[in-house]
């Protein structure tokens, strides 16, 4: 009886082997990895990265990544569903931080924690803001951190030097209006030659922000909006249009806004506007090109001690659904080789997105960057004040989104509501039934 248990279990441990090994440096598996990342410095910091990969551990592995860009994160979770569907979906992809529990509720992704676990991983090493989203706890783990960013104010150096305008490295909203207005240029015959400044139309990214300032947070774990019941809705949007009202404040445009915003700064036309840290290296060097110094500082509060930032951005995922084994252990490779802090520490060098790591602060090639390059530091210095925009988890956020930004548009762009409180109201009818 003890030679046959002795048997069954070689048996056992022969299927084990010959699963682990089910790929190799001699016949090597081919893993699909689907991103957001299609131009400029992204698309080279991701082809990078795929190569290093694919030159290091995948050759000793027997693993090759194909990276495949898809588009923006809507873009990329709706093809993951169609093809889970068809049975061609990805073992890897990026995953906006909003959108990782539809995929979780889906059935579609895998639970990361027993990879981790065996990896020796070690979770502590990420920052809270960024690894907190829905679905991660101390029991799952369906995300880690990759392509991170909080919002920054990007402003014209040259033409604040030139009208002597100080800008402060801890900017409070009063500082921006005065700033800006400072900056706002209108010629004899009326026609503005700079503006102060303009914001695009992503309000649970940015003014989300100033919601949590001013203690009101967009929606809480109870399915609440304690912001659009309380004030801090009202005041954000009064001051919006009121500085559309002053002149100096640029309306965002009805398509194209974010290309046609920067484009007009590159030309000297706009001061300022806040935006995503991980612009931030196209922006350096388009200004660079246009011959702009490029200054960036902190996103601006309405309360100096509760400078609240949000981190956004895209978190990576293993796809679980349709996948065998061996990809998805592959897919576990390849993500793992992502969070090691030279790979961290490259992404954040070449694209300025965030670095998500406690210990890439130690990195060298990471401090010798932000010493020659201080701009691109500013955003990490907000982490300690940033929270999860996905944070806490409310099942009809992009509704709600959505219906919020329509609403924005009539106020702020098409002036068709004529007052803040009138768009207040217009959120609380069009919203009603997600509450």
């Amino acid at each position: 009886m003890k030679k046959l248990v002795s048997l069954l279990l070689v048996a056992v441990l022969l299927c084990i082997s010959v699963s682990a090994l089910a790929y190799s440096p001699e016949e090597p598996i081919t893993i699909q990895y689907w991103h957001t990342r299609g131009s400029g410095a992204q698309q080279e910091t991701m082809e990078y990265q795929i190569n290093a990969f694919n030159e290091t551990v995948g050759k000793e592995k027997g693993i090759i990544v194909e990276g495949t860009y898809i588009g923006g994160y809507a873009d990329i979770m709706a093809k993951v569903q169609l093809a889970v569907a068809s049975g061609e979906q990805p073992a890897v992809c990026i995953t906006g931080n909003t959108r990782i529990a539809i995929l979780q509720e889906d059935g579609i992704l895998e639970d990361m924690l027993p990879y981790a676990k065996d990896s020796g991983l070690d979770l502590t090493n990420f920052y809270p803001g960024m690894i907190n989203v829905p679905y991660n706890d101390e029991t799952q783990l369906y995300s880690l951190p990759y392509i991170k960013s909080t919002p920054v104010l990007y402003y014209n150096k040259t033409i604040a030097d030139e009208k002597g305008i100080v800008v402060p490295d801890h900017m409070t909203m009063d500082q921006l209006e005065e700033i800006c207005k400072a900056a706002y240029t209108v010629a004899d015959n009326g026609e503005v030659e700079i503006w102060g400044f303009e914001s695009v139309n992503d309000f649970t990214y940015y003014q989300g922000a100033f919601l949590w300032q001013l203690g009101e947070e967009l929606w809480n774990a109870e399915g609440e909006s304690p912001a659009l019941e309380g004030t801090s809705m009202l005041k954000v949007l009064s001051d919006w249009r009121r500085w559309i009202d002053e002149g100096w404040c640029r309306p965002f445009d009805s398509t194209n806004a974010s290309n046609i915003m920067t484009e007009m700064f590159y030309q000297g036309k706009l001061f300022a506007f806040w935006n995503s840290c991980a612009s931030m290296s196209n922006i350096a060097r388009y200004s660079k090109e246009a011959g702009i110094e490029l200054g960036v500082t902190n996103l601006p509060t309405y309360v100096a001690d509760n400078p609240i930032v949000p981190i956004g951005g895209g978190n990576i995922t293993l796809v679980g659904q349709g996948n065998t084994d061996e990809q998805k252990q592959a897919g576990w490779e390849f993500i793992n080789f992502l969070m090691t802090d030279e790979m961290v520490a490259y992404n954040a060098i070449h694209s300025g997105y965030l670095p998500t790591t406690a210990t890439v602060a130690n990195n060298e090639e990471m401090k010798a960057f932000w010493e020659e390059n201080p701009i691109f530091k500013v955003a990490y210095d907000q982490l300690p004040n940033g929270i999860e925009q996905s944070w806490p988890y409310f099942e009809y956020n992009s509704e709600f989104k959505t219906n919020i930004q329509a609403v924005v548009s009539r106020l702020v762009q098409e002036k068709s509501i004529d007052t803040a409180e009138e768009a207040v109201q217009a959120i609380k009818e069009e919203c009603a039934h997600l509450f």
